[in-house]
């Protein structure tokens, strides 16, 4: 730098010091990645949190880097510059780690083959692992940082002198970091890394035996993909992280990103036609073109045919003939099987994301109109994670016509806050709810009617109909399209008669009724209840005998309180509770922060604040932890005098606090004495409703 050799002695601190024994779990608060072994995915959080639950898979099976993310680089002020560049040290070159985050998987044409995903919020994480792959001793009074040597040998800061002129003992030379005077001031075995939020695209082949292959892969694609964009392949990274394999087996997947922090949508455009991509990564790996190296038995990729400036380092990780013989076999298995053309002969596999696809038919011809086929039980529909609702809201706002085709009869039957959901959400995107006519195919997911006719599109696999992130992306069957004869236009549903509710079933309208003290949330609800229905005033007159509630969304402190106290009014001593929960967030990352809304990073803590809060209100508490839940909050109770269900449109998640501090990281009974402090709710504009269903 400015024509003289600097070297780095350490990392420049941004966080709060000294460090002591008390303060041990903030200086540890670092960061650390854990990369699940069984499923790739990623997931960053605070060192402290103890691992949970794989968000994707289930599995505790983690590999685990603790790592800093320094703020700057430092070099000691007794440090001699000079211009000689010849011993500028040594650093160890390492792929990134790398993941989509998202499970919505897409199977090739011939599942068999393999399938690919594409996110938009993928995470890349670089580390450093030191030039002996053990990590770096950081001190966290000075920042002085030296490379480990050995997994479990000794360190080598002892009695070392500040950094820059930082803190010094007593002796004016030592600083006051050095292990014998402070033995909590230096953290062992550290990265640095850095983790970015970007574009990522990964294929996974099946027959991919070696990371070697889905490595050159990897470098095949992305050189495919930027002929394509006219951007220098640079511009994307590269990767081959493990995965999955259906049959068990060792597999990797071929991963490209985008370099830029928050994506620029080069690794995005690969997922639109993989088949195209795979083919031309094929002949970009046969050197007896023109142009390439001449040699059809050469192993490793050369600049002729994939490697770029920023690839040169992984030469020797790469198997050109394995992967080209790879993609050659697999070309002959890209045409649709017989078994999925659901539209005859003429039936296309759907190469883009489905959600996309559909907003692009749109986009052709200003006369065209969509049909969304709805499948499942209405309860289970998740709007709010649903890849399809954006489109339908972004063309509804434009005057197209929008329809989502339902069973009335499921709709109608279901629930009052989930019908009145749909038809919210729906007037809300100016959609029109339409009923299924006998000849619409319980395979198809949407159709486009144009002036050539109707285009739908299927699948064979049932969970592909699901309305929730998945819907449209499965590994075990592809989405095809194909034309097909119109049907009878479908009659409208009268969305008065799904607001409406009757028999054993009332629906609520609260705004402010609940605000107030925390303290009397439950008791306030249930004062609301029995003054509004004769019914209800006579069921709930006796405490409960039995509660079952159900919410996959108790990620937070405020919550948890909120539940604690609407138990507490339903209930007595006696009564037996369960609380049915999520083990892991799943659909994105932890909106953490130090405030009592926040979630916690660490969903074992969260669980553990959970029951003891509830236990000391009601001691016969069982709370369960599954990876996947019912989407609507519901709980059902039973009294001496009657029993039903209390449906919630957001179950405690309306009701919100100002500026109230709340430590995650603190012990758990810490936490439960913070929780009973006194503070209030207010619930938000838009106010929000329950249904109750007498049995």
């Amino acid at each position: 730098m400015d024509g003289v050799v600097r070297e780095s002695a350490g990392v420049t601190l941004n966080w709060k010091r000294p460090a002591d024994k008390a303060g041990v779990r903030e200086v540890q608060s670092l960061r650390q990645m854990r990369h699940c072994q069984s499923c790739g995915a990623l997931l960053s959080a605070p060192s402290a949190v103890s691992p949970g639950a794989c968000p994707d898979c289930g599995s505790s099976d983690f590999k685990i880097m603790r790592f800093l993310a320094p703020a700057g680089f430092a070099v000691d002020a007794r440090y001699e510059v000079h211009d000689d560049p010849s011993d500028t040290g040594t650093s160890m070159l390492v792929d990134p780690w790398v993941s989509a985050r998202t499970l919505a998987w897409r199977a090739l044409p011939d599942p068999n083959v393999g399938r690919l995903r594409t996110g938009s919020d993928g995470l890349v994480f670089w580390f450093n692992p030191g030039p002996h792959g053990h990590g770096f001793e950081v001190c966290l009074h000075c920042g002085r940082a030296e490379a480990e040597h050995q997994a479990d040998g000794t360190g080598s800061l002892a009695g070392h002198r500040p950094l820059r002129g930082g803190p010094r003992a007593a002796d004016e030379r030592t600083c006051t970091g050095a292990p014998e005077i402070n033995p909590y001031a230096v953290a062992r075995h550290l990265r640095l890394g850095h983790e970015i939020r970007t574009d990522v695209c990964e294929i996974q082949l099946y027959d991919c035996a070696s990371r070697e292959v889905a490595l050159t892969v990897a470098l095949a694609i992305r050189e495919a993909a930027a002929r394509r964009l006219g951007v220098d392949a640079d511009e994307m990274g590269f990767a081959a992280p493990p995965a999955i394999h259906p049959a068990g087996q060792r597999n990797w997947t071929a991963a490209v990103f985008d370099r830029a922090s928050g994506g620029a949508g080069f690794s995005a455009t690969i997922a639109r036609d993989p088949i195209g991509i795979l083919n031309e990564a094929r002949d970009l790996l046969d050197c007896s073109k023109l142009g390439r190296c001449g040699d059809p038995d050469a192993v490793f990729a050369c600049p002729r045919c994939v490697l770029s400036v920023d690839s040169q380092h992984a030469v020797e990780g790469t198997d050109r003939r394995a992967a080209h013989s790879l993609l050659t076999a697999i070309g002959r298995s890209l045409d649709l099987p017989k078994r999925f053309r659901l539209f005859g002969p003429a039936t296309e596999y759907e190469s883009a994301p489905l959600p996309q696809a559909l907003s692009d038919r749109l986009g052709d011809d200003a006369s065209n109109t969509l049909v969304v086929f709805m499948s499942g039980p209405p309860a289970e529909w998740e709007l709010e994670t649903w890849q399809m609702a954006p489109v339908l809201e972004r063309w509804g706002a434009r005057g197209r016509g929008v329809q989502i085709a339902v069973d009335a009869s499921a709709l109608t039957a279901t629930d009052a806050v989930t019908r009145r959901n749909v038809v919210l959400w729906a007037q809300r995107a100016r959609v029109d709810i339409v009923a299924r006519n006998e000849v619409d195919n319980d395979a198809w997911l949407a159709g486009v009617v144009s002036t050539r006719g109707l285009t739908a599109w299927a699948s064979s696999s049932a969970s592909a109909k699901a309305v929730g992130i998945g819907w449209g992306s499965v590994s075990d069957a592809p989405v095809v399209r194909g034309a097909t004869a119109l049907a009878a236009p479908r009659e409208r549903l009268d969305v008065s008669a799904l607001l409406s509710a009757g028999g054993s079933e009332a629906i609520f309208e609260i705004a402010d009724e609940l605000d107030g003290p925390a303290a009397g949330f439950g008791a306030r609800l249930r004062a609301l209840l029995r003054a509004r229905s004769t019914e209800l005033a006579q069921v709930f007159s006796a405490p409960c005998l039995e509660i079952r509630y159900s919410d996959k969304y108790l990620f937070n402190p405020l919550s948890i309180r909120l539940l604690t106290e609407v138990v507490a009014a339903f209930s007595d001593y006696d009564t037996n509770v369960k609380v049915q929960t999520l083990a892991a967030k799943t659909g994105g990352g932890a909106r953490t922060g130090p405030w009592l809304h926040r979630d916690w990073a660490d969903l074992v803590t969260r669980t553990a604040v959970m029951e003891q809060s509830l236990v000391e209100v009601v001691p016969k508490v069982q709370v369960s932890q599954v990876q996947s839940a019912p989407h609507r909050r519901r709980l059902e109770f039973r009294t001496p005098r009657g029993s039903g269900t209390i449906f919630f449109d957001q179950g405690m998640g309306s009701w919100r606090v100002t500026d109230e501090h709340h430590d995650h990281a603190s012990s758990i009974s810490e936490q439960v004495t913070s929780l009973k402090r006194p503070f209030s709710v207010l619930n938000g504009l838009d106010g929000t409703f329950l249904a109750v269903r007498l049995d």
